[in-house]
């Protein structure tokens, strides 16, 4: 009975990996790898102070692009996407920068996000 149960404890131990590695691990033929010549891009999250983007000119330069720019609660996020907001990034070479301020227990607590203002 022990080897009944220590052979299917290994098979689903077998099985488990299997999942873990996913779809893409099986499928290695159709997964796209970037082209040379143009890498993929990096996302890194910047954790800055509330005026950064008015200090760095970054709401500036978005708002002469005819954003209205805001701070957005981590929470409303998917709402003000559904309102036309984005997310605000920067490019620097191949790293997308986005920017976020953390509260006092390191957690973030605002996310700078920006909507084109309609034109009336």
């Amino acid at each position: 009975m022990f080897d009944f149960i220590a052979l299917l404890a290994g098979i689903l131990t077998i099985i488990g990996v299997i999942y873990s590695l996913g779809k893409d691990y099986w499928n290695f033929r159709k997964v796209k790898k970037p082209l040379v010549n143009n890498p993929e891009k990096i996302h890194e999250e910047k954790f800055v102070n509330f005026n950064y983007p008015k200090d760095s000119g970054i709401q500036d330069k978005w708002e002469k692009e005819g954003y209205a720019v805001a701070w957005v609660s981590p929470r409303n996020v998917e709402t003000k996407k559904l309102e036309g907001y984005i997310v605000i990034t920067e490019v620097l070479g191949n790293i997308v920068y986005s920017f976020s301020c953390l509260n006092s227990s390191g957690k973030v607590d605002l996310i700078f996000m920006g909507k084109r203002k309609s034109s009336n």
